[in-house]
């Protein structure tokens, strides 16, 4: 978005409502409870889908070097604590 996040919010939400998955970004994913039937398990599944195809056009949506600082936050917070040493790593 450049600098412009207004603007892009905006360009955002009306392709997202162009595509029908706004209402994923005002609900979220629907999660299968443990006992699910087939049905629940299915519409679990579609959910998951749509997730990820919403997630697909914000990445597209971001220019390279957000979306590079994007993920290296979102690696940071997965491995960072490993590599601190603070927790242990299972594999050792």
């Amino acid at each position: 978005f450049d600098g412009h996040y207004d603007h892009w919010a905006m360009l955002m939400e009306n392709l997202l409502r162009s595509k029908e998955y706004w209402p994923l970004i005002e609900v979220g994913v629907t999660i299968a409870p443990a006992s699910a039937n087939a049905e629940q398990q299915q519409a679990a599944a579609a959910s998951k889908l749509r997730d990820l195809k919403v997630k697909n056009y914000l990445f597209q949506s971001l220019i390279e070097q957000f979306l590079k600082r994007f993920l290296n936050v979102k690696l940071r917070k997965i491995f960072g604590m490993r590599c601190v040493g603070n927790i242990k790593d299972p594999r050792r």
